[in-house]
């Protein structure tokens, strides 16, 4: 990775699975319009070509599953609709939790969701900024999605 360089953007994953050809059937890989990497009306595609576009779904207990009543929070929807729309996607990550399959298809279960994280550490809470950069090293992913700071919302931490 010394010699790629990560590109980032903001990118709508329902958007992304949903695109389809002319007709409104899926071309593929998803492709978007604008985005980083690419001007206004350019198509912006980080996945290959060929094969599952590998995502890191990176973030705190939201991204886990916790409390969800399958384990696998909101990555069953995202992944219900990536099949639904043949696009070709698998989680990556050190952490596993989910269903077993989602929409007839062997649900990939990997994710780097830390439930208890906080978007940076602080004395009180570890934060996701601690794992970040091994977890992109690891896993090598196209996509990398970030669901953190729910928790840091919800109570008055200070920082030190």
């Amino acid at each position: 990775m010394a010699n790629e360089r990560l590109e980032v953007g903001l990118v709508d994953f329902f958007s992304f699975v949903n695109v389809g050809g002319s007709n409104g059937s899926s071309s593929g890989g998803g492709q978007l319009d604008g985005g980083a990497g690419g001007s206004s009306g350019s198509p912006y595609n980080p996945c290959p070509s060929t094969g599952a576009c590998a995502i890191l779904p990176l973030g705190d207990s939201i991204t886990a599953g916790t409390g969800s009543s399958d384990g696998g929070g909101y990555r069953v929807e995202l992944f219900k609709q990536a099949v639904a729309n043949s696009q070709s996607i698998t989680f990556v990550g050190t952490l596993s939790s989910g269903p077993a399959t989602v929409s007839g298809q062997p649900f990939p279960k990997s994710h780097e969701g830390h439930s208890g994280f906080v978007i940076d550490t602080i004395p009180q809470r570890q934060g996701i900024s601690s794992v970040t950069d091994a977890a992109i090293a690891k896993s090598i992913p196209h996509i990398v999605l970030l669901m953190i700071g729910t928790g840091s919302c919800e109570r008055p931490y200070t920082r030190v």
